[in-house]
């Protein structure tokens, strides 16, 4: 059989191009903040500016990203305190709440029972602020005063709004009071000179790249395969594959995601008519995918599955079968093994790069096959896509 080598070159252009395709989806997502920790230093700096509500949005965005769960009711106070500030009781009251419920289940660093106090206090104080509004917005309308200065109409205009928040109320503070950072000690929630509330356990901001993925991860390469057919001298050849799956969440950095592997690799020999023939190697396996969070950018993967081997293209005087016969059809199918190690780099919280040092597949022959068993190997790299 001709050996047959896959130009390197070809195999690198498409890798250049693959990653350029890559670089220009991701740039627009790039130039936002990417992490946790860069959406709580924009959220604080908005607060220390009185800017509630881009504050209030910013620290959404790092709820939303962080990938530590330990880590997430911090957030969820400094949404309260900005809510708070921004005169919006009810929801300053809410998430007050979902703060200490999520501290809650917190064993390992549990909120301080003189914190849990004073945010009941705060709760407190903010559910009067919401029902004193409505009660004075439930009161009859007094009237409007007449231009002429002659008494008052019956015009039913509703009272005038007794000042700005927290100017009548206290639901505001001046701006450039603090909200939770997160140092590794605590987190403060300054609420004005001489009253700052402290909330001991506030985790430091992660710098976790990206949520998880939660709908699909898909991940798409190519690169180098050796097939193993001995007897049969095989050569090396270029591979392609596709792993999707269904992302589930096992712990704070280990997750699953279980779905279907696929691969292609081309196979070429030269028949009686020295003539170049392609067969191909399509596999097909259900796959499970081992994924473990390393640091905030890099996730280590181990993929196993089980399926099918087509071997197609096996025609009339192929090196492959014994005495050259034709597979039943043009087409030999086996069992399959797959097994895969890889490591992934987050280039955005959607989009990645990722490499496997190496895949390993696994068919037992078939009768008629001249080859003990197909062994494959790949070196494989490319881009990943998550939701």
């Amino acid at each position: 059989m001709r050996r047959s080598i896959f130009p390197l070159s070809v195999l690198t252009l498409n890798l250049a191009l693959a990653f350029a395709l890559v670089g220009a989806l991701g740039r627009d997502v790039m130039a936002q903040p990417k992490t946790s920790s860069e959406w709580f230093n924009i959220g604080d700096n908005h607060y220390n500016l009185g800017e509630f509500e881009k504050a209030i949005e910013a620290f959404r965005k790092a709820f939303e990203l962080e990938r530590d769960e330990a880590l997430k009711p911090i957030y969820l106070y400094n949404i309260a305190q900005s809510y708070r500030q921004a005169g919006d009781c009810d929801n300053a009251v809410f998430f007050y709440k979902r703060f200490l419920s999520l501290k809650a289940a917190d064993t390992k660093k549990p909120l301080a029972q003189s914190t849990k106090d004073d945010i009941q206090k705060r709760i407190a104080e903010q559910e009067k602020i919401c029902a004193d509004k409505n009660t004075n917005r439930d009161k009859p309308p007094e009237g409007t005063m007449r231009p002429d200065g002659n008494g008052k109409t019956g015009g039913k205009t509703g009272d005038e709004p007794e000042g700005k928040p927290g100017e009548e109320t206290g639901a505001a503070d001046k701006p450039g009071t603090k909200v939770a950072d997160a140092s590794a000690d605590g987190a403060d929630g300054a609420d004005g000179a001489g009253d700052e509330e402290d909330v001991p356990g506030g985790p430091g901001i992660s710098d976790s790249l990206g949520a998880r993925p939660r709908l699909l991860s898909l991940r798409v390469g190519a690169g180098l395969a050796i097939p193993k057919m001995s007897p049969v001298d095989a050569s090396n050849q270029f591979a392609a594959s596709i792993v999707g799956g269904y992302p589930l969440q096992l712990g704070p950095k280990l997750g699953v995601d279980v779905g279907v592997a696929l691969g292609l690799a081309p196979l070429q020999w030269t028949d009686a008519a020295a003539a170049t023939q392609t067969s191909m190697l399509i596999t097909a396996v259900a796959n499970a995918g081992l994924r473990f969070d390393v640091a905030p950018q890099v996730t280590l993967r181990a993929d196993a599955g089980l399926g099918v081997l087509f071997f197609t293209n096996v025609g009339d005087n192929n090196p492959f079968t014994e005495s050259g016969q034709a597979a039943e059809g043009g087409a030999l199918t086996m069992l399959h093994v797959r097994a895969a190690a890889a490591a992934e780099y987050a280039l955005t919280p959607q989009i990645s790069l990722w490499a496997s040092p190496l895949t390993f597949g696994y068919s037992p022959a078939k009768a008629g096959l001249m080859a003990d068993s197909i062994i494959q190997l790949a070196f494989l790299a490319g881009a990943g896509y998550r939701m």
